[in-house]
C-alpha cells in the first residue's frame, strides 16, 4: 500500500491532475486511519475481524476508483501512470487485511526487523 501511496503523492506533487490524485491520497488516508485506530489492539481473530469489516469497505471503493479512472486518464500521465501501478499491484495490495500480521506500509514492518533502516535523512547522515 505504501507503494501505491507514493505513486500517488508524485501524481499530486508532480502532475496536472491534482484533484483526482488527491481523492486517491484520501482514500488510502481512511484505510491508514483505521489501521491506527486498531494498532493498539492484540492481533487475534476479533482484529482481523475488526479489520476486515472496516478496512474492505475502503479498500473496494478505492480499487473501484481506480477501474473507473483508468478508463479516463491517459496512462503517460503522472495520474495515469499511478493508476496503471495502482492496478497492476492490487493483487498484493488487497491481501493485507486478510492477515492479522500484515501491515499496510511496508517500511514499518521492515524497521522494526532491521533497526539499521533509516527513516529520515537526518539519521542517515550520521550512520555514514
Amino acid at each position: 500500500m505504501a507503494h501505491v501511496r507514493r505513486k500517488f503523492v508524485d501524481a499530486a506533487n508532480y502532475g496536472n491532475n491534482r484533484a483526482s490524485s488527491n481523492r486517491g491520497l484520501a482514500a488510502i488516508a481512511k484505510i491508514y486511519a483505521v489501521e491506527q485506530e486498531l494498532k493498539g489492539l492484540p492481533r487475534d481473530k476479533e482484529f482481523l475481524t475488526q479489520r476486515q469489516a472496516r478496512v474492505q469497505p475502503l479498500m473496494d471503493d478505492l480499487f473501484e476508483w481506480i477501474q473507473t479512472k483508468a478508463t479516463q486518464v491517459p496512462p503517460k500521465t503522472a495520474l495515469g501512470k499511478a493508476v496503471s501501478y495502482a492496478l497492476n499491484q492490487w493483487a498484493k495490495v488487497e491481501r493485507y487485511p486478510e492477515h492479522k500480521t500484515r501491515n499496510p506500509n511496508v517500511w514499518i514492518k521492515r524497521r522494526e526487523c532491521d533497526p539499521t533502516i533509516c527513516s529520515g535523512q537526518k539519521e542517515l547522515a550520521f550512520q555514514r
